[in-house]
């Protein structure tokens, strides 16, 4: 027999919505994800084999805290998975320091 009730229907299966059906599930709630391409498929801004993550966000600092979930969310998986996902690297990233979001990012990542 099929379900046909969900606690949550997440419609978009991108970065944003497979995280969100992915902590919901997590958290025990009955969750069903809809996406217009099966995956994994390269129709979406969120499709390849490569992303960045970075400590150095031009949103300011309060998203630092949120970042660094981030990063403990994918050791997670990997030890849930037994697989490398995430490979930390170095980056360099340069602008004027009179930008006004320069002094609220970490200058040191």
């Amino acid at each position: 027999m099929s379900r046909t009730s969900f606690d949550v229907i997440v419609v978009g299966l991108g970065a944003f919505g497979s995280a969100t059906l992915y902590q919901l599930a997590k958290r025990g709630a009955s969750v069903l994800g809809i996406d217009q391409f099966a995956p994994p498929h390269n129709k979406g801004s969120s499709h390849g084999n490569t992303r960045i993550t970075r400590l150095a966000a031009g949103e300011g600092a309060d998203y630092l805290p949120f970042i660094k979930r981030s990063h403990d969310i994918w050791q997670e998986l990997e030890a849930q998975t037994g697989k490398r996902l995430y490979h930390r690297t170095g980056c360099s990233s340069q602008r004027p320091s009179a930008t006004p979001s320069a002094a609220a990012t970490p200058t040191r990542h």
